[in-house]
């Protein structure tokens, strides 16, 4: 029988100090992580505009719907990440990934349903709706995300 000479309970101080160090880094990255009220809406507009533009446009209005979505979004990301001073993927970060993921899913079938009801003989108010609608529900998810991201960089869950 060997003696174990490692005793996995106890930290060295060094250990401890190394700890409180990086705790103390996630609480100053919440800190810098407030998302401008605006953001939100914004990228809630942009897909709004990208399912519009992809259900109901011809080829060129299409091309430029896209196009245009494409380049809000890469803004938006520039600013966030200019005025916290960190970008995060929304799928790299703990519990707060889960939203990420339901806002993506909001985002992917409320593309795919404007898609859809544009192959019907429905009024184009209802691919008009329905984007709105996944626009306007794109911003409470964001938000919860966020406020999820912040309590667990904090060590709040």
């Amino acid at each position: 029988m060997s003696e174990s000479t490692h005793d996995t309970d106890a930290l060295d101080p060094s250990d401890e100090a190394s700890l409180e160090a990086v705790a103390a880094a996630r609480r100053a990255a919440a800190d810098r992580l407030v998302t401008p009220w605006w953001y939100h809406p914004m990228l809630g507009a942009l897909l709004t505009g990208y399912a519009v533009a992809i259900a109901l446009g011809n080829t060129w209005v299409l091309l430029a719907g896209v196009a245009a979505s494409f380049a809000g979004l890469v803004l938006l990301a520039g600013s966030y990440r200019r005025k916290t001073g960190i970008w995060l993927w929304g799928n790299q970060n703990g519990p707060a990934s889960r939203w990420a993921y339901v806002m993506g899913a909001v985002g992917g079938l409320g593309v795919l349903a404007a898609i859809l009801l544009s192959y019907t003989d429905v009024s184009d108010v209802w691919v008009w709706a329905v984007a709105v609608v996944m626009g306007v529900v794109i911003v409470p998810i964001g938000r919860r995300y966020d406020q999820v991201l912040r309590a667990d960089l904090r060590g709040e869950l």
